[in-house]
């Protein structure tokens, strides 16, 4: 008798009558890295700067580059295993491969709360930014946040909808204009292409290490916001062309720009912020580049 249980490993990845299932394959390394940064750059954005009011600002660059660190090797290791079982669904593919169907379960959960944190948390700093932005010209009073939010998910949904190919192109346009944007803010406060405005010896002094070594390990957690996200790669696996070729270079690619923008953010915000105000989530600093932006005209 034929087997037609398409979930049996004779059949697995067959639909019916034999017919072979799959995703298109449509992206290449590019479309991998913007992937990759483009869920983690908001990071850099917001979020990391709590590890400054944990530690203080030399604590918050020693948790920036050991979390990179560790991101590099999850990086890494992901690529590797990815490009090997490539298949969509990333580390709950691997869980499945590797350990067995419980553990898929858990990854996959792990997974849907994760992604589904970091697009509110993309949405909400939208909404914020837009209220800002409102204040500047005047208009705060007829401005609420709430509906920019929800217009934010509905186009992201939207997007998707669309299909992988469009939504990371898109992506690709965005996140290199995010990224732009932290080398230009970079160029202009930093002097070189003007009039400098960094004063780190003199927002340190005194303040190197405010809560001594124990705030270096409080930090840590809040470094892990610089590269959170990055290992979202491996959800294309089946959609990218090479994926041996593609998935390696698009993710090392992708961490080695987070890691170049997670210092540069660093160095201008807490070269131009107090790190009181930088590490406050409540008065402070919501979105610490965008606040250097304002000061930096």
């Amino acid at each position: 008798m034929t087997d037609t249980d398409i979930t049996s490993p004779v059949m697995d990845g067959m639909g019916p009558h034999g017919t072979k299932v799959g995703l298109l394959r449509v992206l290449g390394p590019a479309h991998v890295w913007a992937l990759g940064v483009g869920i983690v750059l908001v990071g850099e954005y917001m979020g990391w700067n709590f590890a400054v009011g944990k530690g203080g600002a030399y604590a918050a660059l020693i948790a920036c580059w050991f979390a990179g660190i560790l991101y590099t090797c999850v990086a890494m290791i992901d690529s590797e295993v990815t490009s090997t079982v490539a298949a969509a669904g990333g580390q709950y593919t691997q869980a499945k491969h590797i350990v067995g169907p419980l553990m898929a379960f858990n990854v996959g959960l792990y997974l849907v709360f994760a992604y589904t944190m970091l697009e509110a948390a993309n949405a909400i700093t939208a909404g914020y930014l837009f209220s800002v932005v409102a204040t500047m010209t005047g208009h705060a009073d007829a401005l609420d946040q709430r509906p920019f939010i929800v217009l934010v998910i509905m186009f992201l949904a939207w997007l998707n909808y669309r299909g992988v190919l469009a939504t990371l192109t898109f992506n690709l346009v965005i996140t290199a204009i995010a990224f732009v944007a932290i080398l230009v803010l970079f160029l202009s406060t930093s002097g070189i292409l003007g009039g400098g405005l960094m004063e780190h010896a003199a927002l340190f002094e005194g303040h190197e290490l405010p809560y001594g070594w124990i705030g270096v390990l409080a930090a840590m957690h809040f470094g892990l916001w610089y590269y959170l996200g990055i290992e979202g790669t491996t959800q294309a696996a089946e959609e990218v062309r090479s994926p041996a070729r593609a998935l390696p270079f698009g993710t090392l690619a992708g961490i080695m720009t987070l890691l170049i923008a997670a210092t540069l953010t660093w160095y201008i915000c807490s070269g131009v912020l107090p790190w009181e105000f930088l590490g406050d989530g409540v008065n402070g600093a919501v979105a610490p580049l965008f606040s250097t932006a304002q000061l930096a005209g």
